[in-house]
């Protein structure tokens, strides 16, 4: 199926799950992903809400709890590898809210390429 594209995003009757398993990643890149989306990925704050650890704050950063989100894109010491890249810089998400939520709201902005780039990179 070809995924058409616009500038309000995704033009398409798929699911936006059946387009994250359509995307020209490697298997393992997309499994990351949904599990990131869902929270099962073992951040300080997934691993302290199962009663594993205590500490939550960022190891890396010492500045935010270490969520999914902050793991993965807002935490300060990514901004070297943000900054590699052109179109991640546009990308403005705030820490707080859910690692799906930004997922999504790549999926309306970014060209098909620059997704498949961004989910590597993760």
């Amino acid at each position: 199926m070809m995924v058409k594209w616009s500038s309000s995003g995704l033009v398409s009757s798929i699911s936006w799950w059946k387009f994250l398993w359509w995307l020209n990643v490697p298997s393992k890149v997309k499994l990351f992903i949904w599990r990131a989306c869902h929270n099962w990925i073992p951040s300080l704050v997934n691993l302290a809400k199962r009663g594993v650890g205590g500490d939550v704050l960022c190891p890396v950063c010492y500045r935010q709890a270490e969520t999914s989100l902050h793991a993965l894109w807002t935490c300060t010491a990514l901004k070297k590898l943000r900054s590699m890249c052109p179109f991640m810089q546009a990308i403005m998400f705030h820490d707080g809210l859910p690692f799906g939520d930004f997922i999504r709201a790549c999926v309306d902005h970014l060209s098909s390429y620059e997704l498949d780039l961004l989910y590597v990179v993760l």
